[in-house]
């Protein structure tokens, strides 16, 4: 009775912690990747094989036990340790088992090709994840953290030239991208706020929102900032700069954030693709 007990309370206390939406977010975010690569390379992945990409990018937060030890935040500064027993806090152990199960797979003498792409979903999943601020910082939260439920009113146009040239560089290796996702969030999170007509104020980062002390319970995780977790809505200051935070506003972080997430779900299928020539 008692280790039913604890199973349940572990459930409740990992089962709310995951970054973009599953099926609202990233969703979206593989089939943008997927679009846009092929547009961009020419080359055309079976739609079998885009299926059970996207299909496992989402299943990876689906609650199970596997699940449970399996928590999808950023090692900041390789803080993070194991917590309530058994369960460790990062996600960069469970990356690293999925990479080398991907690498196992492309290395066989008869590669299976449904199989890569599934592994390469979950692989995926994290990678995107590393565009979540609270994710990144990271930020341990029970509950709805208002970034990842949020809803854009408007998504901007993709300069598909630009893109492409983007894309056209240096293959980047799986943990290289997870990594490179991570810098890139806590570099966007340290950035001054843009508000409408390029406007700025001293001292107005998006720190406020995710850059808070460190959490006392939880070795290595950091708390909500000062504003704490509001995104989307009018922060509770009494300054007028909060006044000048509307949808626009929001929307543009966010897409900024969904769009490198699908750069970097691109440079996944990329790196598939030239690597090791993952072709049907």
């Amino acid at each position: 009775m008692r280790s039913m007990c604890f199973i349940v309370l572990i459930f409740l206390l990992a089962s709310p912690c995951h970054a973009f939406k599953p099926r609202e977010q990233h969703d979206p975010i593989s089939k943008k990747a997927i679009s846009l690569y092929q547009i961009c390379t020419g080359h055309a992945i079976p739609e079998e094989l885009s299926n059970v990409f996207i299909e496992r990018v989402v299943a990876e937060d689906d609650i199970s036990l596997a699940r449970l030890g399996n928590w999808h935040f950023y090692n900041n500064g390789n803080k993070i340790g194991r917590y309530y027993l058994l369960f460790y806090g990062a996600n960069d152990k469970t990356f690293q088992k999925l990479l080398k199960k991907l690498e196992n797979l492309i290395a066989s003498s008869q590669p299976r090709k449904e199989e890569i792409y599934k592994v390469a979903g979950h692989i995926a999943h994290h990678i995107q994840d590393m565009n979540a601020p609270a994710h990144v910082m990271p930020i341990y939260h029970v509950g709805e953290d208002k970034f990842d439920n949020y809803t854009p009113a408007s998504v901007f146009g993709v300069n598909i030239t630009e893109f492409c040239k983007a894309l056209s560089g240096p293959v980047i290796v799986p943990s290289d991208l997870l990594e490179q996702a991570a810098q890139n969030t806590l570099k966007a999170v340290s950035g001054q706020v843009v508000f409408n007509s390029d406007k700025t104020f001293k001292n107005e980062t998006w720190m406020k929102f995710w850059g808070g002390p460190e959490n006392r319970d939880l070795a290595g995780f950091k708390t909500y900032g000062e504003y704490k977790n509001v995104f989307g809505l009018v922060p509770p200051c009494d300054s007028s700069v909060c006044g000048s935070y509307d949808k626009d506003t929001y929307d543009r972080f966010f897409n900024e954030c969904y769009m490198r997430a699908v750069m970097d779900t691109a440079r996944l299928l990329l790196f598939l693709d030239q690597r090791y020539t993952v072709r049907p």
